[in-house]
């Protein structure tokens, strides 16, 4: 049974039964021997999402001691996420999860169909953390971004990665998941018009307010120059 992440056995009466979850279609089947009945389900594929932006590391760019002065957490919010977020079919549920604000619980992974991974060079470390924990529990990730882009051949186990434009790539695979046959990769050489681009979505994150919005990395750690040309 295709997303099954869950499994209770117990004893009612003198019969033995098996609960399982289907994570694909959000049923819960109840064997008995060789009887399967299926007692809650939810009609359609409504896919549950995590999104993740990994740790930035504690360097001079990330002015981690400077934010206290401040009362932030972060120095910039995950608004690339969060526009992604808005392009996602309005009746899924969506959760962030901003490392940079608090940690990434197991429970936090086990909850979703799928966390979409994104990052930069600097986060490397943490997103490879990130991509070996859900690997671990069987969750499947789908990674995009800048360092995908650029870099996504010395990665292994994403399940789907979303290169170039989310605006032009990221609507290729809601419909092939739709369908039912989504592919390992979407690629466009095309940029879109940044009308198509909606505004990032308001998703709690613990606090994540940003105290500045100005990119904070030296261009050594920056892929913008390679993905722009």
């Amino acid at each position: 049974m295709q997303g099954t992440i869950f499994q209770s056995t117990g004893k009612s009466s003198s019969n033995l039964y098996s609960i399982f979850t289907n994570t694909f279609n959000h049923s819960l089947y109840i064997f008995r021997g060789k009887e399967i009945s299926c007692i809650f389900e939810i009609k359609g594929d409504m896919m549950k999402i995590l999104l993740v932006s990994p740790k930035i590391p504690s360097t001079f760019w990330s002015f981690r001691n400077a934010l206290k002065f401040v009362s932030k957490k972060s120095s910039e919010p995950p608004l690339g996420l969060l526009t992604i977020a808005n392009m996602l079919p309005k009746e899924w549920p969506v959760k962030l999860v901003d490392m940079n604000v608090r940690q990434l619980k197991d429970k936090d992974i086990l909850w979703a169909d799928y966390v979409f991974l994104t990052g930069m060079n600097v986060q490397r470390e943490s997103f490879q953390d990130v991509l070996w924990r859900c690997q671990s529990l069987g969750v499947k990730v789908v990674a995009g971004g800048p360092m995908m882009t650029t870099e996504h051949e010395t990665f292994s186990g994403i399940d789907h990665l979303i290169l170039n434009e989310a605006e032009e790539t990221l609507p290729m695979f809601l419909k092939d998941l739709e369908e039912g046959h989504p592919k390992p990769m979407y690629t466009s050489p095309n940029f879109p018009d940044l009308d198509r681009t909606p505004i990032p979505r308001r998703l709690s994150a613990r606090a994540s307010a940003a105290a500045r919005s100005t990119a904070n990395f030296a261009a050594l750690l920056c892929s913008t120059a390679t993905v722009r040309g």
